[in-house]
């Protein structure tokens, strides 16, 4: 498996069902499965971790929808809410 630059390092992470699978479009071998979202998303890393230093970036889906926009509106207004 061959290192990727950071610009590349991309996962989706897809809640099926009742299980998280987050997948490495970068390294489509490493794929990490969980019920929780957080401690799969750590596991994930630190698979990533092997073969690149850069955080990936994650698109989030729900039985393959797209849901990655609605996701970011939410992390915008707890950062919104945090710092008010």
């Amino acid at each position: 498996m061959s290192t990727a630059s950071p610009a590349q390092l991309t996962s989706i992470a897809n809640l099926v069902g009742h299980e998280w699978v987050i997948t490495s479009t970068t390294f489509p071998d490493i794929t990490t499965f969980g019920l929780w979202l957080g401690e799969t998303l750590t596991t994930h890393r630190e698979e990533l971790r092997r073969h690149s230093s850069a955080e990936p970036c994650v698109k989030y889906r729900i039985e393959g929808r797209d849901i990655d926009g609605s996701v970011q509106h939410v992390r915008e207004a707890m950062e919104w809410l945090h710092e008010a």
